[in-house]
């Protein structure tokens, strides 16, 4: 009887033992599902990489955390969540008014964004400006997010978008924002939206993040 119960709780350590070998092996594989894009896309902005060898827009090295640390209003006067650039890439417009350029610019943010399809639930398009009265541009892009109150926070987000001097409003650049908050990339005025939607397409395809 004595050697059987021995037997018994040997068989019983070895199963305890695979039970934890197989736990810690899907922790393990759980942890590098979720941790290795987030570690290939701060790779890319430590060594300056761009998908595929080339990028249409102008990368922003090293990546520029932005900081959300006070009371943001959409233009229905929602408070927006401060980690509203977490899970997606959004692509960015900031200006004062929205003038022919600005129009321009978000439409052609709206055609890339529809383009990608199945992946168009990874992405997300914002307007930021410290101005007044885009309630009909709100019902002209309906799932765009227009960060507009209060003006003085505003103002404050949107010089986190200012490059080499040039003021973030009025430059009428589109930026690219990855799902950790990073400001990585811009794309000049004068870049067409095809080329913007190419290295869109090559983010998403190197990262699982967002």
């Amino acid at each position: 009887m004595t050697g059987n119960f021995k037997v018994q709780d040997l068989t019983n350590e070895q199963v305890s033992s695979k039970t934890q070998t197989r736990g810690r092996l899907v922790l393990l594989l759980i942890v590098a599902f979720f941790a290795l894009p987030l570690l290939l896309v701060m790779l890319m902005h430590h060594f300056d990489w761009h998908p595929g060898g080339s990028s249409n827009g102008e990368m922003i090295a090293p990546a520029r955390k932005l900081d959300i640390h006070s009371v943001l209003l959409d233009v229905s006067g929602q408070k927006l969540s401060p980690d509203i650039w977490q899970d997606k890439w959004s692509m960015i417009f900031v200006a004062d008014q929205c003038d022919k350029r600005c129009e321009e610019s978000l439409h052609n943010m709206r055609q890339i964004h529809v383009s990608m399809a199945k992946d168009s639930d990874r992405v997300q398009r914002i307007f930021i400006s410290a101005e007044q009265g885009f309630e009909s541009l709100h019902e002209q892009y309906p799932e765009m997010l227009i960060i507009n109150k209060p003006r003085d926070e505003v103002e404050m987000l949107a010089k986190q978008f200012d490059l080499s001097g040039q003021p973030a409003v009025g430059g009428q650049r589109i930026y690219l924002v990855d799902p950790l908050g990073n400001l990585m990339m811009s794309y000049r005025p004068d870049v067409p939206a095809a080329d913007i939607r190419k290295d869109l397409v090559k983010l998403l395809k190197y990262s699982w993040a967002g």
